[in-house]
């Protein structure tokens, strides 16, 4: 190892006493060199991986949007909201404590299963919580073996008050809302949660901005098609997605239909703008049309663990280590309309129609010639500047753009229109 890992290394024993040294060096050696993590992310994968407790991990500090899930962390925020709730169980009943803590880079739930004498406004600093990751979101969970200690007399600036919204255009995660929406479609699921099982309504809503799913935690009266007044929703982010949730908090007023344009006009997949995009916290099935201007590496025949389907580096899954893969095709593109650009994820069916040949067939060719590289050049000749219209989910994080494909087509090229919205882009930068 290039870089002293002596004390990660001691821990890795410490928490993994059946695991011998030599394989947790050569396993944190491969984490870091092959698969890029950081020593306190393949850490904690080594710990995961061999069926240690990360919760015996030293604490990592931790600002509130660097969370991930699963690690034990150390930090310092403000109590934005605290409530308490008794718990009923076989041994008795267990009273809880939860709410939104805060600093100055994001908010997060948490749940504390002692009582701290926690208000509203205090600044805490806490050792040894747990992150979990819960329907998407992460949360801090304070157990009983973490420390609390109030900062008495220590001011603490958090982020901005939560933004209010009044379409779905302008939504952004943890935004309250204000909505005039037509409900496309909803359905009843029953979801486990802390307290139990409990039944929800999940479905789509749109008005004339933007179309986004939703999850109502409370009965709605109100039937598919009708339109309602939301006040007091809260937006929440899934796989990239935000989504619209409908709590004990929000309002629901049913209006007249004629408030929105009919369902039938909400309904269909819009066309954006990548640029547009970029300015939205995500949207689904939305519609893109641009030329394919790069066909990136991990395209073409690919192997996904059996256990994860995560895909392997060289016959290796970051997490259950050398494993025989399960083959798949995929295409990862990157698609620019002249106002941006974004990646787009082709999956297996949808190559399967590039390639013209079935993920069988594929995996013949490359063992016939000896070289899994020849689909993804072949990948290249077919569909490298082409101009197509990709359908699907788009979300925007740190990692920009991208689009999860659930259809395309080659687009229709019609001079006179291209010529018109290349005039007009350039009047608009003159």
């Amino acid at each position: 190892m290039g870089k002293d890992l002596s004390r990660e290394l001691d821990e890795l024993s410490r928490l993994l006493p059946d695991v011998d040294r030599e394989t947790l060096e050569r396993e944190l050696n491969d984490a870091i060199t092959v698969f890029g993590l950081t020593p306190a992310d393949a850490r904690r994968t080594l710990v995961r991986k061999f069926g240690g407790d990360v919760r015996g991990l030293s604490a990592a500090e931790r600002k509130m949007d660097r969370l991930e899930p699963f690690e034990v962390v150390s930090f310092r925020a403000k109590v934005i909201s605290i409530n308490e709730r008794t718990i009923q169980r076989e041994d008795g009943d267990v009273t809880m404590f939860y709410g939104i803590l805060a600093d100055d880079t994001a908010t997060r739930p948490f749940t504390a299963w002692v009582d701290h004498g926690l208000q509203r406004g205090d600044v805490i600093e806490v050792h040894g919580a747990y992150v979990r990751e819960w329907q998407g979101d992460l949360r801090l969970n304070i157990g009983e073996v973490a420390t609390v200690r109030r900062l008495e007399g220590v001011e603490m600036e958090t982020v901005a008050p939560v933004r209010q919204v009044t379409n779905l255009a302008q939504v952004t995660p943890d935004a309250s809302c204000s909505l005039v929406v037509r409900i496309l479609d909803m359905a009843e699921h029953t979801v486990n949660t802390q307290s139990g099982e409990k039944r929800i309504l999940r479905g789509t809503i749109a008005d004339e901005t933007a179309k986004l799913p939703f999850t109502s935690w409370i009965p709605l009266d109100v039937a598919p098609g009708s339109v309602v007044r939301l006040e007091n929703a809260y937006v929440r982010t899934w796989q990239g997605v935000p989504q619209i949730n409908i709590g004990d908090n929000t309002r629901v007023e049913p209006l007249s239909s004629d408030a929105l344009p009919p369902a039938e006009f909400l309904a269909g997949a819009r066309s954006y703008a990548i640029s547009d995009l970029a300015e939205r916290a995500g949207m689904p099935d939305v519609s893109v049309t641009g030329m394919l201007i790069d066909i990136k590496g991990g395209s073409g025949l690919i192997f996904r663990c059996p256990e994860c389907n995560r895909v392997l580096q060289r016959g290796v899954c970051m997490v259950h280590g050398r494993t025989e893969g399960e083959p798949d095709l995929r295409i990862k593109a990157i698609i620019d309309d002249g106002t941006g650009a974004l990646t787009a994820i082709f999956p297996r069916a949808l190559t399967e129609r590039a390639l013209d040949r079935t993920l069988d067939d594929a995996l013949a060719e490359a063992r016939e010639r000896m070289d899994f590289q020849v689909i993804h050049d072949d990948l290249i000749g077919r569909m490298l500047m082409r101009r197509v219209t990709v359908s699907g989910n788009v979300s925007n994080d740190d990692f920009g753009l991208m689009m999860i494909v659930q259809d395309w087509k080659d687009a229709e090229i019609a001079p006179k229109e291209m010529a018109r919205e290349i005039f007009s882009r350039l009047e608009a930068i003159q």
